[in-house]
């Protein structure tokens, strides 16, 4: 049937997309090597599908979200570039199985379809959390298909689990599949970063870029809840889905690059299944 062939985490800040950053991407230029990089490994995996989970769709309080649409369309024009336009076909059959797995582990999830997203008033377009990573990607794989997951405010043992839903949507789905969990690390990094200053921002980022490299998923979950909050992080939540994913698998992990040019960590990183 299916498999999982490697999961990758991506930050997310428009400004590494050269039509926005307009020369300013230069200042981040690990971060846009290391996204580049990503992409091409990626790409040497020869996935049918890419399963993206971002932290700034559609999140509801009390459940995951996954979209429905057979196309999913989404463009940087709140970022002034209407005309930076990205266009995937949805892999319904494994968001389905996704969906299916999910209610039977007691897992609340919202299909979001045209009419579910007019009931709660809420856009289906792709988000720009999901909208950076594929950027890249798309460059090297223009005819990706996606499956576009929205994080929700539940405990990390929650979306773990619902990771561990994932999983075995992918292994009873027919095609290859890899994991990109989009999320940035401390927004609080130096003065004048975007969310204040704490000096617990670079703490945090340390901890779990260590942590990372490393494979430790368990102590990651674990970590001081007081030092993520004053981190100002958005990619927790997403990481713990990823990590659900892969669990049970011997992975082999590699940070490939990580700084905080603007105040905010940026961190890419691979997880190969062995």
């Amino acid at each position: 049937m299916g498999n999982l062939v490697s999961a990758y985490i991506y930050p997310h800040p428009p400004i590494i997309i050269p039509e926005i950053g307009r020369g300013e991407e230069s200042n981040a230029a690990g971060t846009v090597n290391g996204c580049a990089q990503a992409s091409m490994n990626l790409k040497s995996k020869n996935p049918d599908t890419v399963l993206i989970i971002t932290p700034h769709g559609p999140a509801f309080r009390d459940a995951v979200a996954i979209s429905m649409n057979d196309t999913l369309i989404g463009s940087f024009a709140g970022f002034g570039k209407p005309d930076v336009r990205l266009e995937f076909r949805n892999n319904l059959g494994l968001a389905k199985n996704i969906i299916e797995n999910a209610n039977l582990a007691g897992i609340p999830i919202v299909p979001l379809s045209p009419q579910t997203a007019s009931k709660y008033g809420i856009e289906t377009k792709l988000d720009h959390g999901a909208l950076v990573p594929l950027y890249y990607i798309s460059k090297v794989l223009p005819d990706i298909k996606i499956v576009h997951v929205c994080m929700g405010f539940l405990s990390y043992t929650e979306l773990f689990k619902f990771g561990m839903c994932i999983k075995k949507a992918i292994n009873k789905t027919n095609g290859s599949t890899a994991i990109v969990a989009s999320g940035d690390l401390s927004h609080k990094l130096i003065p004048g970063a975007p969310c204040g200053f704490d000096k617990r921002g670079t703490e945090f980022d340390q901890k779990l870029v260590g942590l990372l490299a490393e494979g430790n998923f368990k102590e990651i979950l674990k970590m001081d809840e007081k030092l993520i909050e004053a981190a100002g992080e958005c990619g927790m939540r997403p990481f713990a889905i990823m990590f659900g994913c892969m669990d049970e698998n011997n992975v082999s992990a590699k940070i490939l690059s990580y700084e905080g040019p603007f105040g905010v960590g940026y961190c890419v990183a691979e997880f190969n299944i062995v």
